[in-house]
């Protein structure tokens, strides 16, 4: 288990008027090496991301959720994406012809214009398009289950932007 002086995590300032808003987790951080067997999520993360110049990898478990006057186990807020096998194929599907539609799309529904965007990944409730310097999140209407699913949704948003 990694210590709280191995790792730092970006925690963003909330506004004192919106502590009900505030949701507070208590993780665990395993370490990785990028060369064993989660090293596909460190590939996964520099499609997001980029090549970070030193990292220590981990996995971060929920073990505690405070939302509200809610207590939650961490093992119910850690759901897995029911797309992930899929998940490389749609977004191969869609970044091979969708430049411009996406372009316009993102550009209606996030109102942020990227440079080359490329979607890079794909869950139940919407996919995210990475440009040159950030990403976009485009939330899908409905909640989807299926890759077929969730490319007819895709299809049809990137329709709409045409």
């Amino acid at each position: 288990m990694l210590r709280s002086t191995d790792c730092a995590l970006h925690l963003p300032e909330e506004p004192d008027d919106r502590d009900n808003d505030v949701i507070q987790l208590m993780v665990t951080l395993d370490r990785f090496e990028e060369s064993g067997t989660d090293g596909e999520l460190a590939d996964r993360w520099r499609i997001y991301h980029g090549d970070p110049p030193d990292v220590r990898w981990a996995t971060m478990a929920i073990d505690f959720c405070k939302f509200r006057d809610l207590a939650i186990d961490g093992e119910a807020m850690m759901q897995p994406n029911p797309l992930a096998e899929d998940e490389p194929s749609i977004c191969r599907r869609f970044n091979e012809s969708a430049g411009d539609d996406l372009r316009r799309l993102v550009l209606r529904s996030a109102q942020v214009e990227l440079e080359d965007p490329k979607i890079v990944g794909v869950d139940s409730l919407g996919f995210d398009v990475r440009g040159r310097f950030e990403i976009a999140r485009i939330d899908f209407a409905n909640l989807v289950d299926s890759s077929e699913i969730a490319c007819d949704a895709i299809n049809s948003l990137l329709e709409s932007s045409s």
